[in-house]
């Protein structure tokens, strides 16, 4: 099992947050990991770990950045 799959299959955690979609409260988020400790969060996933996807992962990455 692939460990992105095997991470999906886990669930959120600590360490590990699910977006659906990008919203300036996931800011939050990323502030959170950056100060605090190391963290992954997926996008395209929802809470429930279905994967729905991202329609321009390229655009996505950059609003992130801008942000």
């Amino acid at each position: 099992m692939s460990e992105l799959l095997h991470a999906i299959l886990g669930g959120e955690s600590r360490y590990l947050e699910f977006k659906e979609m990008y919203s300036r409260t996931m800011l939050k988020t990323i502030s959170a990991f950056a100060n605090y400790h190391t963290g992954k969060i997926l996008m395209g996933i929802q809470d429930d770990g279905q994967v729905v996807g991202v329609e321009d992962p390229e655009g996505l990455r950059l609003k992130i950045e801008n942000a």
